[in-house]
């Protein structure tokens, strides 16, 4: 297993640390990668702080009290104080994940407001402004420079404010779409949108006709599928461009386009400037 974590007080509890001071509070972050070996996680009380655990490849196993349970990648687990934990990865599913522990005296407000607090697992899809925060909190309590618990805290406050407009925007996105099955076919989207993804594919994901699907899909979210994909692939690229010191043509890549000419016709239609324009 590959395991880089930051630990804001040095010490490691894992029944968790309270800690009131602040309003947001970070105790622990990181990144693990599962190679060789397995790992179970077993807390009958749970710990005494939140948890967040974001799967960004392969999936873990967990039981939230009503029988194992399958989580891929593209979710986020929340735990909250005192609920039992009992979880396991194997290293066969090459997971890879970011986990953080939190506290402090308005983290449980956070939660609620968000609207955190109703289930455990939230499909947030796999966003690198996601991880790159993750990686910042991790950065910050492993050096612990001046302030790093105010900087750690606000990088929170931005993964919980992405995380949450994430959330809404699935719940528009699939108001009116009374299937489950629909609603999977988004999330697939966003877990899946630099792959090679066809209408038909999504159709019968939803044992719908084409038409049907094209139908019903447009009167949820304002857009075809294909519109739709688009947007998410130009939306990634958007945040690469400015985000990164890869190229056009590898961003073009990543985000599914195989022709950097085409991405290029592609995104100027989509935002009305050249991809050249986030690289001046």
């Amino acid at each position: 297993m590959i395991s880089i974590s930051g630990n804001a007080l040095n010490d490691w509890n894992d029944n968790g640390i309270e800690n009131n001071q602040y309003p947001l509070f970070i105790i622990s972050s990181g990144y693990q990668k599962f190679v060789t070996k397995n790992l179970k996680i077993n807390r009958p009380a749970g710990r005494v702080d939140f948890q967040l655990i974001y799967l960004i490849k392969g999936r873990g196993y967990y039981n939230f009290g009503d029988g194992p349970k399958e989580v891929g990648k593209g979710n986020l687990i929340v735990y909250k104080p005192g609920q039992p934990q009992l979880y396991e990865y194997f290293f066969r599913d090459e997971t890879e994940l970011y986990w953080l522990h939190f506290s402090g005296n308005q983290a449980h407000e956070w939660i609620k407001r968000l609207k955190f607090n109703a289930r455990y697992v939230y499909p947030i899809g796999i966003r690198g402004d996601c991880i790159d925060l993750f990686k910042k909190i991790t950065y910050e309590i492993q050096n612990k420079r001046t302030y790093f618990e105010y900087v750690s805290s606000a990088y929170l406050q931005e993964l919980f404010l992405i995380f949450a407009r994430r959330l809404e925007n699935l719940e528009s996105d699939g108001r009116n779409l009374m299937s489950d099955a629909m609603r999977a076919v988004i999330m697939y989207m966003y877990e899946n949108y630099n792959k090679n993804i066809t209408v038909s594919t999504l159709a019968s994901q939803c044992n719908l006709s084409m038409f049907r699907f094209i139908h019903k899909f447009k009167e949820a979210t304002g857009m075809t599928p294909i519109e739709y994909l688009t947007k998410i692939r130009i939306d990634e690229a958007r945040y690469l461009l400015s985000n990164s010191n890869l190229n056009i043509s590898e961003i073009a890549s990543i985000v599914g386009y195989d022709d950097p000419l085409y991405f290029s016709r592609v995104f100027k239609k989509v935002t009305g400037v050249s991809p050249r324009y986030y690289k001046v």
